[in-house]
């Protein structure tokens, strides 16, 4: 993996102070709504700042009022799963680093069912508990929340013979590498490179290979990779090259973590 530019991070707020990272184990959950269904999306996991009522949800919704209105320190995440012959009674969150993994519990387990049972849960979660999520059961959320804040996707182009990497953002070497490749889209990757980044931030570039991808997920590890996302299984003949760029609060970035390709 080539690293085009190192940092070091103290992992410190203000003062000097260290800046507590989210930790690991089960999390609090309010289940909004529960109940039968989601065959079409089952293993679909989306996450969002309001609330997310797929029509199985919808009918699920046991409240009399309407849906909560968008709390600004709740995040919402809506999921369905196939149980085979057990009848889930309930959903269960649990977090490892930076992934999270739902699980549907409880319930009887038939020796035979006429059809596998599916089921699908809202459920309402602290803001501050998903910081730094980049994965849901091992895949990116439809609607992925974490640390990292996307600020642009550009398409470079296809076979342009480029190598993977990552760079704090700036110009400077990954602009002329480019230029070079005969990139397309140059003014908006330029932009990218040059667009400011918030105090307390940082600003982190990558260029990344795939296939008809739509977006992309900062991976915080050491080194700080993109995974590509959107792509639904597609194919092509020669490798599509994008330019991802984040902001990441700094003190999210595990201590002494360079950018790196994948």
């Amino acid at each position: 993996m080539a690293v085009l530019a190192a940092f070091v991070l103290a992992g410190c707020g203000a003062g000097g102070t260290p800046v507590p990272r989210p930790g690991s184990g089960p999390l609090p959950v309010e289940v909004l709504a529960f109940g039968p269904g989601g065959h079409d999306k089952a293993g679909v996991v989306e996450i969002g700042d309001e609330p997310i009522l797929w029509p199985e949800l919808a009918g699920a919704w046991d409240r009399e009022d309407d849906p909560p209105a968008d709390a600004p320190d709740m995040t919402y995440l809506a999921a369905a799963q196939t149980t085979g012959c057990r009848p889930p009674e309930s959903v269960r969150v649990t977090r490892t680093g930076p992934n999270l993994t739902v699980e549907f519990t409880g319930g009887r387990e038939y020796e035979t069912c006429v059809a596998a049972f599916s089921t699908s849960a809202l459920l309402a979660l602290r803001s501050a508990d998903l910081e730094g999520v980049r994965s849901v059961n091992g895949e990116a959320p439809a609607a992925p929340t974490g640390a990292g804040v996307p600020t642009a996707f550009v398409p470079l182009g296809a076979s342009l013979g480029l190598e993977e990497s990552g760079q704090v953002l700036g110009l400077d070497p990954l602009y002329g590498q480019l230029e070079a490749a005969g990139a397309t889209s140059l003014p908006e990757a330029k932009a990218a490179l040059e667009a400011d980044v918030p105090d307390g931030f940082l600003g982190l570039a990558f260029v990344a290979a795939g296939c008809l991808n739509t977006g992309a997920v900062l991976v915080l590890d050491d080194p700080v990779t993109v995974e590509l996302t959107g792509n639904a299984g597609a194919s092509c003949e020669s490798p599509e090259y994008f330019l991802a760029t984040f902001e990441v609060p700094a003190e999210y970035v595990p201590e002494g973590a360079v950018p790196g390709g994948n």
